[in-house]
């Protein structure tokens, strides 16, 4: 299974420019976010529903540059949709998810009892303050 890919066309009034998107791949933080490509800028994060809201499908014959410089960066094995498919949201927030695993151990609680301690750790425990009381 290759990288998912839709190619989307700007209104004219807005340049016309062709933009890739990677429905599959995680923009940001948030899961209604992916990675866009477009010839000027390169990647970029994008806000999917709303690129996909704002442009119209690009043709084979408008999209064939933008294809080309991708294969040339590394992108072999890209599959074109037409459609914007909901499942895409969930891959998104299963890799979000992963991303934010701790990374590390949490620190745990020292086991030692009151008697374990130190004496001047213990002291300064049972001090108590004026006022407080």
């Amino acid at each position: 299974m290759g990288t998912p890919v839709i190619f989307r066309k700007w209104p004219e009034r807005e340049g016309g420019e062709v933009i890739a998107l990677f429905p599959t791949l995680v923009g940001t933080m948030n899961p209604y976010t992916c990675m866009s490509y477009l010839h000027i800028g390169q990647h970029g994060s994008t806000d999917l529903q709303e690129v996909v809201w704002v442009t119209k499908p690009a043709k084979p014959a408008e999209y064939a540059d933008l294809l080309e410089e991708l294969k040339s960066i590394g992108y072999d094995d890209l599959v074109i949709y037409q459609k914007l498919q909901y499942r895409w949201i969930d891959e998104r927030r299963k890799a979000l998810a992963e991303y934010s695993q701790p990374t590390r151990k949490p620190k745990t609680k020292s086991k030692t009892t009151w008697s374990e301690r130190p004496k001047e750790v213990r002291q300064w425990e049972t001090i108590k303050t004026p006022g407080l009381m």
